[in-house]
């Protein structure tokens, strides 16, 4: 028998929001968005009971979705000129696979409503990596048509995917954000790169690339 170990701090509405992310398109509106990042960010601390032992919601993840599509997925990336609309295909295609990977592993159930939220927890990773990634590759493509001359790392490579910046520009380390949620995170302690690569919201879905230097 699955049983899910949430932790204590997950209260109903972080159960709410994340349940919605099934039932409403995994996607949010831009009110609730800072209220999921929270609740998803909760379940780090969240995990299965299986017949094979306790497994946290990260391992699920990283063993079941991030190792087995990963990097098929960057790969095709490279490969294309119209990099976000080729990466929002890919995951859809590959988020129609997540719960019946997850099932044929014996981690999910659909007569057992609690597992929802490990599939809620892979799609809502799966996501953010397939849309950071995405717009990493944008970004490498733009300095290279400008000709631009930078060191990026191979994302092809785990290893090299966690390191700690994402760019060396003349001996400045920068990183790439999909939003600009990472300055809100920063408040209590200093950045930590010589500038930032990140996308700003407009109201009527007008979006554009910025750069902010420390």
């Amino acid at each position: 028998m699955l049983q899910v170990l949430l932790p204590a701090e997950f209260q109903e509405t972080h159960r709410q929001i994340v349940l919605s992310y099934l039932s409403e398109g995994h996607t949010f509106s831009r009110q609730a968005w800072q209220h999921a990042v929270v609740a998803f960010d909760l379940l780090n601390n969240a995990g299965l009971f299986s017949s094979t032992g306790f497994l946290p919601f990260p391992i699920i993840y990283r063993q079941q979705v991030e190792n087995r599509y990963a990097n098929a997925f960057i790969e095709q990336l490279y490969q294309v000129e119209r990099v976000e609309q080729t990466s929002i295909r890919l995951w859809t295609e590959v988020a129609g696979k997540v719960a019946t990977d997850l099932a044929q592993a014996g981690l999910y159930s659909e007569a057992l409503p609690m597992t929802r939220y490990l599939l809620a927890y892979c799609l809502y990773w799966w996501r953010s990596f397939t849309a950071g990634y995405a717009l990493e590759i944008e970004i490498q493509q733009d300095l290279t048509k400008a000709g631009i001359e930078f060191v990026a790392h191979d994302l092809r490579r785990r290893e090299e995917r966690l390191s700690p910046y994402d760019l060396l520009i003349a001996g400045f380390k920068g990183d790439i954000k999909t939003s600009t949620y990472f300055l809100q995170a920063a408040r209590s302690r200093s950045l930590a790169h010589d500038f930032y690569v990140t996308r700003i919201h407009g109201r009527k879905g007008f979006r554009t690339l910025v750069v902010l230097s420390k």
